[in-house]
């Protein structure tokens, strides 16, 4: 670092969690907690967030899983027997709790609903 950059971060460093907050905000203004943040603090795991699946809403282009979730794949699959068969006895299955029949009826609203396939 610098001098100038050791000197900031010298006084950075003596002040409370929430006054170095409110110097950066003051600074960056809310630019500094944009999604990109909120992502990086995610990554870091300083923030547990929902994946889209726990949260119901089963969107992986903006999941927090990044593409590294079993029922990711699952998604991707063209026939009901494809898709079922990567939910052994129905655990994990974002189906499992709809009622009525999994391959006549929910399945093909699902995938409508949720844009897969």
């Amino acid at each position: 670092m610098t001098e100038q950059q050791t000197e900031m971060w010298d006084v950075l460093s003596e002040l409370g969690g929430e006054e170095v907050l409110r110097v950066l905000t003051d600074w960056h203004g809310l630019r500094l907690l944009d999604e990109g943040f909120h992502g990086h603090l995610v990554d870091e795991g300083y923030i547990e967030e929902d994946t889209n699946c726990e949260n119901g809403t089963y969107d992986c282009d903006t999941c927090s899983m990044d593409g590294k979730c079993d029922r990711q794949e699952a998604m991707k699959s063209e026939d009901f027997d494809d898709f079922c068969g990567k939910f052994p006895a129905c655990k994990g299955c974002p189906l499992q709790d709809i009622p009525g029949d999994c391959e006549e009826d929910i399945w093909p609203k699902f995938k409508k609903e949720h844009g897969y396939g």
